[in-house]
């Protein structure tokens, strides 16, 4: 975690962790276990606070703000040990025409597929499935 990130609804930031890491290891590993081994959430964890930060001076409408997420670091963690390990099976269990959030695949070949498709558009095909 970022040492200088923006400290979660908890009021703990990167650093804090870092610093006392030592002290705070058992506990951490503990709720993160226990979210594992029961499947929930432990209450307040998944508080966030949403800010809206100003893209330019005197920012007035909406589209002039930048929101950003301060989440709880317990949280993060635990999130990011499920998107890894989801990460691990996701292009075995998604259809092989779903790019986004797919480890090696890229949207790059989403584009290359629909252009190829629209290049063929004005052939007559019959009884072809096109895969």
């Amino acid at each position: 975690m970022d040492a200088l990130s923006a400290p979660g609804p908890d009021g703990f930031s990167g650093s804090f962790f870092q610093s006392c890491w030592e002290i705070v290891v058992r506990n951490v590993i503990l709720t993160v276990q226990n979210f594992f081994h029961s499947g929930m959430v432990a209450l307040g964890l998944n508080s966030n606070f949403i800010v809206l930060l100003p893209k330019m001076r005197d920012s007035i409408t909406i589209d002039q703000f930048r929101p950003i997420v301060l989440g709880n670091f317990l949280f993060k963690v635990s999130s990011k040990i499920l998107a890894d390990k989801l990460a691990q099976i996701a292009a075995r269990i998604v259809y092989l025409q779903q790019f986004g959030f797919i480890r090696d695949r890229h949207v790059e070949d989403c584009i290359a597929l629909a252009s190829d498709c629209v290049n063929v558009l004005h052939k007559k095909c019959y009884g072809v499935m096109w895969l």
